[in-house]
């Protein structure tokens, strides 16, 4: 990578850094793209070389969970299915908490208005991506032995991903009073562990 090319990745990163604390902030509608700019001392120009608009780089930020999870999950992989889940499940809630309403309530608008406007929804490859990524973890599990056959992966990972997408409502509807973390232990107890059982090889 050229000197070039690292501090045009510097300013990129330094943008939705930047981006992400403002609009954690001020809110979504409160912070502009000349807000952002002006705050990372860069001209408008640079931000539109980097990104098509604020609804661009919110969507990116969206996203951001589960690039994070990849990059982590060789490191769990190859665990007892149960703690690679629970690992998984507690650091997307952590990280969902950590970002705030305002990114999970732009996100449903955005998918809101592309449905209301005859299309389907906004952009899924977020989400697709999070059931590739746990679909993994199932793999292996698999692979290792740790679940019957005839185990119906495809279904299960979609179940809970869905599941997990779907929460983000109520942390929308309900702000402050929404335990996000205590949300994220009665799933695993009453959601995961139940979903797994029938499926499970038990080792002596």
């Amino acid at each position: 990578m050229t000197q070039r090319q690292i501090q045009a990745e510097e300013t990129r990163q330094k943008l939705i850094d930047t981006a992400r604390r403002l609009i954690g902030e001020h809110g979504y509608d409160n912070v502009s793209v000349d807000t952002i700019v002006a705050a990372c001392g860069v001209a408008k120009g640079t931000f539109y070389h980097h990104f098509k608009s604020k609804d661009d780089l919110t969507a990116y930020l969206c996203s951001v969970i589960y690039d994070d999870l990849e990059k982590q999950l060789g490191k769990h992989e190859h665990d007892a299915l149960e703690k690679s889940l629970s690992w998984f499940i507690t650091s997307w809630y952590q990280d969902v908490n950590a970002y705030n309403l305002h990114f999970a309530r732009q996100a449903l608008r955005a998918y809101t208005q592309s449905a209301a406007s005859g299309g389907n929804g906004a952009d899924m490859s977020h989400m697709e991506k999070g059931i590739a990524l746990m679909r993994r973890l199932f793999e292996t599990a698999l692979a290792g032995g740790q679940l019957k056959p005839d185990t119906p992966i495809d279904t299960l990972t979609k179940a809970l991903v869905f599941s997990m997408q779907g929460s983000t409502i109520y942390h929308c509807k309900f702000a402050d009073s929404f335990d996000v973390m205590g949300w994220c232990d009665a799933f695993l107890q009453q959601v995961v562990a139940p979903l797994l059982k029938p499926y499970r090889i038990l080792k002596d």
